[in-house]
């Protein structure tokens, strides 16, 4: 008698395995491609080489995060109820494990993630509801409720997020107020409680996630303004010599075999130690935002940059510009300038003036960047040597 009812118990594990062997067996290419996907991303977040300043990125990691760990307890879970003979749970068990797997397959195809985060939020929420109004998992399955407002927060934001979790409450609750025969009976303290503690676990995951937003703002801004203050001058607000550097590093890699040009232009304040020596240092800065600001209304296209070289030196690089072109820049640079008519005593001119030299290169055939420069410094001396307030133009 023993031995059959050994035999039949393992016949009925052998029957609810069977359902976790399909599982596991049918789909487990794809299962270990997307277990391989959560390790590369588990370990790049840990590694730093996730920024989770793109709020994207961050919400595809913590969902793939996530997702991982419900399967590992779905999946536990599941195993256990049919071990103890509960076909039903464990059946919704790796059902809703098998739902999440396709979710998480949809994530990796998906551009954005928000459609596939509230759609798993919902699957998950009639999940949660369903064990608690049939009563499965021994009358223990409100302790999930409570993980719902942080995964429904943490992925949703605080607004919407606490939204789905009184919505989740609500239904909860509002079905055994009517007092359906097919439901539960749960006593009307245990509900008390449950509805009381809920409420206040949500407020309180509300009142951290707004914190964490708040938080997470002000470091973003700060973040764009060290990032500004790494590329850009100080004085005039322009980009520096160290951004240069990188706009010539992304032309080479991107446009070295591009057949369009790149024109350099360096240009240089004329006589402008004498005066700052004559209107003091001050009066010379001011006089470098102008420049600065008259540089920036030139720029119209995001292929163009200008920059603040050092000292009353600047430049501009414009992308894909032909001769005629670059040289009606240069002229409306020296007309606008003439126009403020800055005055400068110590120069032959009355006035703040510069002098230009423009060099047009092809990237093609390994120029070398430091090379244009120097080419553009020669012209700019030329420009000086025949009498200032001019350009000079190299091909």
């Amino acid at each position: 008698m023993a031995f059959f009812a050994t035999e039949k118990s393992t016949a009925a594990f052998s029957a609810d395995f069977s359902f976790f062997a399909l599982f596991t067996s049918s789909p487990y290419n794809e299962f270990m491609k997307l277990f391989k996907m959560y390790i590369n991303q588990l370990e790049a977040y840990l590694s730093q080489r996730v920024s989770l300043t793109d709020e994207r990125q961050r919400k595809r990691l913590m969902y793939t995060i996530m997702v991982f760990t419900g399967l590992t307890v779905l999946l536990a879970i599941g195993l256990l109820s049919c071990l103890r003979g509960d076909r039903m749970l464990g059946f919704l068990d790796f059902l809703f494990a098998l739902v999440l797997v396709t979710l998480l397959t949809a994530m990796g195809k998906a551009e954005s993630p928000d459609r596939i985060i509230e759609a798993t939020l919902i699957l998950v929420l009639l999940f949660f509801l369903s064990l608690f109004l049939t009563s499965r998992a021994g009358g223990y399955s409100f302790v999930w409720f409570y993980t719902y407002p942080i995964l429904s927060m943490f992925m949703l934001g605080g607004k919407k997020g606490s939204l789905y979790s009184l919505i989740l409450i609500s239904f909860s609750i509002l079905p055994l107020s009517l007092s359906f025969e097919f439901l539960p009976d749960y006593p009307s303290t245990f509900l008390y409680r449950f509805v009381t503690s809920y409420l206040l676990a949500t407020f309180l995951i509300f009142l951290y996630e707004k914190t964490r937003e708040k938080m997470e703002k002000r470091l973003l801004i700060t973040l764009e303004e060290l990032k500004d203050q790494a590329i850009k001058d100080g004085l005039t607000g322009l980009y520096n010599r160290r951004y240069l550097d990188s706009i010539w590093a992304f032309l080479i890699r991107n446009f070295h075999d591009s057949e369009k040009y790149v024109t350099f232009i360096m240009m240089d304040l004329d006589y402008f130690k004498k005066y700052n020596d004559y209107y003091g240092h001050p009066m010379g800065d001011e006089v470098l935002k102008k420049i600065g600001l008259l540089l920036k209304k030139q720029i119209r296209r995001k292929t163009d940059y200008v920059f603040r070289y050092g000292g009353e030196e600047f430049c501009c690089l414009l992308y894909g510009c032909n001769r005629e072109t670059s040289l009606t820049f240069s002229r409306e640079i020296l007309d606008e300038l003439k126009k403020l008519d800055i005055p400068h005593e110590r120069s032959p001119f009355q006035r703040v003036t510069l002098s230009m030299g423009i060099v047009m290169s092809s990237l093609r055939g390994g120029n070398n960047p430091s090379e244009i420069i120097l080419e553009a410094d020669k012209a700019l001396y030329r420009a000086k040597d025949e009498g200032r307030n001019r350009f000079v133009f190299m091909e």
